[in-house]
């Protein structure tokens, strides 16, 4: 073999080489890809279950709060009106 096609020989390998690189790469990226897609999607675990799920829990405490800022209103409502009774029946 002449040292051009030695030459030749070594630069197809080489190219080779590296195309297989690219390849192995690309089916790793192909799997990341899947792995991100059911991180996301999976209707049990996935990132939109979860935040439907946090949907909820802040529906729930936005619904407690409000019937317990109710509740202390009716308090403290209640117990001025004693105190102003208490206070008006001592003056009078």
């Amino acid at each position: 073999m002449s040292d051009e096609n030695r030459g030749l020989v070594i630069m197809i390998t080489e190219l080779s080489t590296k195309l297989q690189i690219i390849l192995d790469k690309q089916e790793e990226l192909a799997l990341n890809v899947i792995k991100i897609k059911d991180a996301i999607y999976d209707p049990d675990q996935g990132l939109y279950a979860r935040l439907k799920d946090q949907d909820t829990r802040l529906a729930n405490l936005e619904e407690w709060k409000s019937t317990h800022t109710k509740l202390v209103w009716t308090i403290i409502a209640a117990t001025m009106s004693i105190f102003i009774k208490t206070f008006w029946e001592s003056i009078f």
